[in-house]
């Protein structure tokens, strides 16, 4: 259902668990909510939430320490069904208050102190080790291409050059994807302009660096970048989602300023006017 490590908006979230339109905002948007005999808690790591409240929510090694709102209870319905052995709580973070969500997975409390708020220590029993940002490197050379694709398996081709060509493109933009400005390096994707799976190329300029939702949005053609004037044109179908905000934007330049492979972009483009 949800990915460990993606992005998801509370609008992502709605569609994915097919939550009614009078079900939607309200609860969703106080921190935790209850659905379907499942819990989401959201969480700020680090920035204050849209409500104005500052917890001091944290990870510790790969457990989560989280606050409740400060009217619960211990013995409230909600925080004892948390509690409940049997539980499934579904855990998302973000550390800027106008980002999507990270889905981190399902918690479990090992601790709870009865303060108020109240303060719980997760385990995140299906969570992957935490990343750490690393710093760019000041120069990284291009990753070379795949020459003899035909006989090289697909997943192969994937892995080949792979890491390179991300290095390189965090180098040719600044440590921030393209289009948001999002600088949180581990969601940050190396992204082929012409699928790598089809052409081989690992060169930076048929790459741009994308925060991971937009990734796959570009990938599914939802997101367009025209290949002269490098503007951004969102789909018809995302014009009243938050994608919105980036319909009429540019892309942001490489350091360089060389631009993408004008060819592959303007395959792509004709692919999402289609």
């Amino acid at each position: 259902m949800f990915k460990i490590n993606h992005f998801y908006t509370k609008t992502d979230i709605y569609r994915i668990l097919d939550v009614p339109p009078k079900a939607q905002k309200g609860a969703w948007n106080t921190g935790y909510r209850e659905y379907n005999n499942a819990i989401y808690i959201f969480a700020n790591i680090g920035v204050a939430g849209r409500t104005g409240h500052d917890y001091a929510n944290e990870w510790r090694n790969s457990d989560l320490v989280w606050y409740s709102k400060t009217t619960a209870k211990l013995n409230h319905t909600i925080i004892q069904k948390m509690l409940a052995p049997d539980s499934i709580v579904h855990i998302f973070t973000r550390t800027d208050d106008r980002a999507p969500f990270t889905y981190n997975g399902v918690g479990k409390a090992k601790e709870q102190e009865n303060s108020s708020p109240i303060k719980f220590l997760w385990e995140i029993t299906k969570a992957k080790t935490r990343f750490k940002i690393r710093p760019v490197a000041l120069e990284i050379a291009e990753a070379s291409d795949d020459h003899d694709r035909k006989e090289i398996t697909r997943e192969l081709r994937l892995r080949k050059g792979q890491g390179r060509l991300r290095k390189k493109l965090l180098e040719q933009y600044k440590g921030k994807c393209c289009i948001s400005g999002s600088a949180i390096e581990p969601i940050l994707h190396a992204c082929h302009i012409l699928p790598h799976a089809e052409s081989g190329i690992n060169r930076s300029t048929n790459g741009l660096l994308l925060r991971s939702d937009l990734h796959d949005l570009f990938d599914a053609n939802l997101i367009g970048i025209h290949p002269h004037t490098l503007t951004i044109s969102i789909k018809k179908s995302l014009l009243k989602t938050e994608y919105s905000m980036f319909d009429g934007t540019k892309l942001a330049r490489r350091t360089d300023n060389k631009s993408p492979d004008l060819q592959s972009l303007a395959k792509r483009w004709e692919e999402f006017q289609t």
